[in-house]
């Protein structure tokens, strides 16, 4: 939802998406390594989206989360990772469907690329987490709905750009 609030186009295969904490930090720390393949379609699974396809990349399980379109689906993933910037990668992880286990959310913000982790189920807001952005559960607010708190009170093209500090 940052490119629609952006006004840019969607360029990230991760987009609609739900790939698990763990499988996605694995891709934050090896992103050529997972990133450079074709994604495969492995089998129909539930979640909280219903009856959904799920592809895999080696280890990595990606929910296609708003689609039940297999061939359009792996196939928007091969084409928008031919679109990456190696140079220019930005990753956010947010606690939108889960708690994500600390060990996860503590490595994620230890990541020396750029990152962005928001947490609004108020699990570690006692931690220093440096990346880490931290919205109270009774103000709880994603990316997806316009005018939200993140666009309020963070300078979101500020950080991406490299001008803002956490």
């Amino acid at each position: 939802m940052i490119y629609h609030a952006l006004g840019i186009n969607m360029i990230s295969p991760m987009i609609n998406t739900y790939i698990k904490p763990e499988d996605f930090l694995k891709i934050c720390k090896n992103p050529r390594e997972y990133l450079s393949e074709d994604i495969k379609f492995d089998h129909w699974t539930y979640s909280m989206f219903g009856r959904r396809p799920l592809g895999k990349i080696k280890d990595v399980e990606v929910l296609f989360a708003h689609s039940i379109d297999v061939e359009q689906s792996v196939r928007f993933w091969n084409k928008t990772r031919k679109w990456i910037n190696w140079e220019n990668l930005i990753y956010v992880l947010e606690d939108v469907h889960e708690v994500i286990p600390y060990p996860v959310v503590k490595e994620f913000c230890q990541l020396t690329t750029k990152h962005l982790c928001i947490m609004g189920r108020s699990m570690y807001m006692n931690e220093r987490l440096k990346g880490a952005i931290f919205v109270g559960q009774e103000y709880r607010v994603h990316l997806h709905i316009r005018d939200s708190a993140i666009e309020n009170w963070f300078d979101l093209l500020g950080w991406m750009n490299g001008t803002f500090e956490l």
